[in-house]
């Protein structure tokens, strides 16, 4: 007899990539999308809860934790949506913080058959643009964000962490220094 509450951990190849996931439970599914300064792990002391109800499935975004990022253009939905058909399942529940709840959001507009709930937490949707009104030092993002996004396609994964830790850990208004 299989425990159904022991995580089951695997591999999906999908456009090349390597994504990693675990499941953990049966019932729902239930997919977890970690926030963009954390991995899988972020969901640590969520899952045991969860799993008592649902099939949770939480996974390393692209660039993340144990999944590696491929130079190249791509979508975290279009992700989202590989494993999900990786997986068989044809509608889950869908948690998501910050860049999880983005790629949760972005994915119901594109597949909303697929979704049985959305539950974004701390995020804007994806093409939110917002006013320097709304923001003062959007310029300065904006900016890094566009060198950052640049990186990535590149393949210079190392100066795109270099500009995401200075982003989030040090500000846009402070220096390293």
């Amino acid at each position: 007899m299989t425990d159904t509450n022991s995580p089951r951990t695997g591999t999906a190849l999908l456009d090349g990539v390597p994504f990693f996931y675990e499941i953990t439970g049966q019932g729902r599914p239930l997919v977890l999308a970690h926030a963009g300064i954390a991995d899988h792990s972020m969901w640590d002391e969520q899952v045991a809860t969860f799993a008592q109800h649902y099939q949770v499935i939480r996974y390393d975004l692209r660039g993340y934790g144990k999944t590696p990022m491929i130079a190249g253009t791509f979508s975290h939905q279009n992700d989202l949506y590989n494993l999900l058909q990786f997986l068989d399942i044809k509608s889950a529940y869908l948690l998501g913080c910050s860049l999880g709840g983005m790629t949760i959001i972005d994915f119901a507009l594109v597949h909303p058959t697929m979704v049985d709930a959305l539950i974004p937490v701390s995020c804007a949707p994806g093409g939110y643009q917002p006013t320097a009104d709304d923001m003062p030092d959007l310029g300065s993002i904006i900016k890094l964000q566009q060198e950052h996004k640049t990186a990535i396609q590149r393949g210079d994964i190392q100066y795109a962490a270099e500009l995401e830790a200075n982003y989030w850990l040090t500000g846009p208004r402070r220096s390293i220094e």
